[in-house]
């Protein structure tokens, strides 16, 4: 439980918390047939679980960006606005957090000091991309994987975004462009391919 204390306080400063809920308790009254509100949250999946369903489709076509299934209900669309918002605040609440990459390096097994500069490289840094100067926009799948990682229950997708996005800043240090890197190092690690 110690574990998550610092992870806590940090998404209720910056409206993580708040703002899911929210999100969530206006999406139920919405649609009340097709949503329920769950706030137990899957950490292996990266989404709320509604429990008792058994269907299979996908509903993508509501506007809320809400994926709505028989078994899992409240998953964002990770293109949606709403995932975009999370995303946002989630980085933020990355940035602030001070022992996320001790727990991602107990829990994979991976040093805490590359993980650190994962950490700075994907969160923190300005990169020279082809849009200018800046830190890399908030990717919803990447704050999906960096939560679970650090919660411990991650998936092979995360381990190989964390490969990748070493390679990446590793060839950037030999010279390479941000661009050129991501090629590279998408060659040998392609995390977006677990993006669809």
């Amino acid at each position: 439980m110690v574990d998550y204390v610092e992870m806590l306080i940090v998404e209720l400063r910056y409206g993580v918390i708040d703002n899911m809920l929210s999100e969530a308790r206006a999406n139920m009254y919405m649609y009340p047939e097709e949503l329920r509100f769950n706030p137990y949250h899957d950490p292996s999946n990266g989404r709320f679980t509604s429990g008792g369903g058994s269907g299979s489709g996908v509903d993508k076509s509501g506007g809320s960006g809400i994926i709505n299934t028989g078994a899992i209900s409240g998953a964002l669309n990770p293109y949606s606005k709403e995932a975009e918002k999370h995303a946002v605040q989630y980085y933020e609440a990355i940035r602030h957090m001070k022992t996320d990459t001790k727990k991602i390096s107990a829990a994979t097994g991976i040093g805490q000091d590359k993980i650190d500069k994962i950490k700075n490289h994907v969160f923190i840094t300005e990169h020279d991309l082809l849009t200018g100067k800046k830190r890399f926009d908030p990717s919803y799948e990447i704050a999906q994987s960096w939560q679970r990682l650090i919660s411990g229950s991650f998936k092979e997708q995360d381990i190989v975004l964390l490969k990748h996005e070493y390679a990446e800043l590793r060839y950037m240090e030999k010279g390479y462009s941000q661009n050129e890197a991501h090629i590279r190092a998408s060659k040998k690690y392609n995390y977006a391919k677990y993006c669809d």
